[in-house]
């Protein structure tokens, strides 16, 4: 069974994440990591270098989920396929047993 792609995530959570990592890395809170990457979020504003950077970073993670959801979907037809191929066979077989009796 084909593994789901993980969601793409948007610049904001992408730069969350990354604090937060960064301060368990340094020893810090994570919580305090969380609330300072808001603010320093929120301070910024969109046409800032952090917000730039982290919608570049969520612009490839987007790609990332698109070609993933593709390989997924057609991984899925692909299992379908061999799962109604198996149980033709199954059905054709149990079909001959019964025509034998």
């Amino acid at each position: 069974e084909p593994k789901t792609p993980e969601l793409a995530r948007s610049p904001y959570i992408m730069y969350k994440e990354s604090s937060v990592e960064q301060a368990k890395v340094e020893g810090r809170s994570a919580s305090e990591a969380a609330r300072e990457a808001r603010g320093e979020w929120d301070r910024a504003g969109l046409s800032s270098e952090l917000h730039l950077r982290w919608d570049d970073a969520a612009r490839e993670d987007s790609s990332r989920f698109s070609r993933e959801t593709d390989l997924y979907v057609e991984m899925s037809r692909e299992v379908a396929m061999w799962e109604a191929q198996d149980y033709a066979a199954r059905l054709r077989h149990v079909m001959d047993d019964g025509a034998e009796e």
